[in-house]
């Protein structure tokens, strides 16, 4: 009997591979794992979950928001550092154009996920559109899209790519 696992996800971009067993990948992206439980980094720095509830259209004003004050903290570092040229106490003013760069830093991450949350509700949202107007059509092209990551479980089985 084979001890390896397959597991796949339909019509699905996500898929679910398990190494043989008693083994782990060695490219994983968990940080540690205690008594069966994996544990993964906030690469972030935000909050998934807080902007995965949004609408759409309140998305793109965080994103607005957040860019806004990126460039209000990019100037203000640069600001800072203009008067750190001139000034009796320049550290004071590196370190408050260090704490804005940080800052903006932070914003950057935040904005990523701002801006990765917007493109798959608005990929989301062109296919509830499509499958309004042409539900069959829509399928069929999820199917082919995913085509290659479905299958049956038995490592024999496979779906085939079909020759045009």
């Amino acid at each position: 009997m084979i001890d390896r696992v397959y597991c796949s996800g339909l019509f699905s971009t996500n898929f679910l591979e398990h190494s043989y067993k008693g083994t782990e990948w060695k490219d994983h992206k968990y940080i540690k794992k205690e008594n069966g439980r994996y544990y993964y980094p906030n690469e972030s720095g935000a909050s998934n979950t807080h902007y995965s509830g949004m609408s759409l259209d309140r998305l793109q004003e965080e994103y607005t928001r957040i860019k806004t004050a990126q460039e209000e903290y990019y100037n203000k570092a640069n600001e800072m550092d203009e008067i750190a040229k001139t000034s009796d106490d320049p550290e004071r003013y590196r370190q408050l154009a260090n704490e804005y760069r940080a800052k903006l830093e932070e914003l950057g991450r935040e904005s990523i996920v701002v801006s990765n949350e917007i493109e798959k509700k608005s990929a989301r949202k062109q296919i509830v559109e499509d499958f309004k107007t042409s539900p069959i059509d829509t399928a069929y092209n999820l199917v082919q899209r995913n085509r290659e990551k479905l299958h049956t479980g038995n490592p024999i089985v496979r779906v085939k790519k079909r020759k045009k």
